[in-house]
């Protein structure tokens, strides 16, 4: 997941992805980790998890990074 990230999602990527494929590679980059949280049982890692992604998507929407 490191490398699809690196290669298509991060700021530096080597393969732009238009926005609709970027926004759809983030939730599975960041999502799936608060649902793997969840279904072992840890429901409050996963709201903590996601609620803090939420947090810097928003801050990073609004510095325009």
């Amino acid at each position: 997941m490191a490398i699809i990230w690196g290669v298509f999602g991060s700021p530096k990527a080597i393969v732009k992805l238009s926005m609709p494929l970027h926004l759809f590679l983030e939730l599975m980059v960041f999502v799936l980790p608060a649902i793997a949280l969840y279904s072992v049982d840890k429901p409050q890692l996963a709201w903590i998890y996601g609620i803090s992604v939420l947090m810097n998507r928003l801050l990073m929407f609004v510095w325009k990074q």
